[in-house]
C-alpha cells in the first residue's frame, strides 16, 4: 500500500484486471468523515491515467464507472451510481 496525497492505493498485479478491464475497488476516505465513497470518480480518474488503458470500475452496492484515457492526457469518465446514504454538512465558519 501506498498513498498519493490524501489517498491510500493498495497495489495489485496487473494480470488480475483481466483482458476486459473490469476491477472491484473500494474507496474509504476517512479523513474526510466518510466510511466508504460509493463512487469515486477521482479515483477512477486516476487509475484511468495510472493504467492507460479503458476500464469498467464497480465500486460500493451498485456504482459502475466507465473510464477512458485520451492520447492527449485526459482522462473521461461516465457510469451510473446509486444513491445509499444521504448527509447534510455544514458550511462556513462555525459559531
Amino acid at each position: 500500500m501506498f498513498e498519493v496525497g490524501s489517498i491510500r492505493v493498495i497495489r495489485f498485479p496487473l494480470s488480475q484486471l483481466g483482458a476486459a478491464g473490469r476491477l472491484r475497488a473500494r474507496a474509504f476516505p476517512t479523513n474526510f468523515g466518510l466510511l466508504e465513497d460509493e463512487a469515486s470518480g477521482a479515483a477512477s480518474v486516476f487509475m484511468g491515467d495510472l493504467l492507460r488503458r479503458p476500464l469498467t470500475i464497480r465500486q460500493g452496492v451498485g456504482s459502475e464507472i466507465v473510464v477512458r484515457p485520451h492520447d492527449d492526457g485526459t482522462v473521461e469518465i461516465g457510469g451510473r451510481t446509486e444513491i445509499v446514504e444521504t448527509r447534510e454538512y455544514s458550511v462556513g465558519p462555525s459559531g
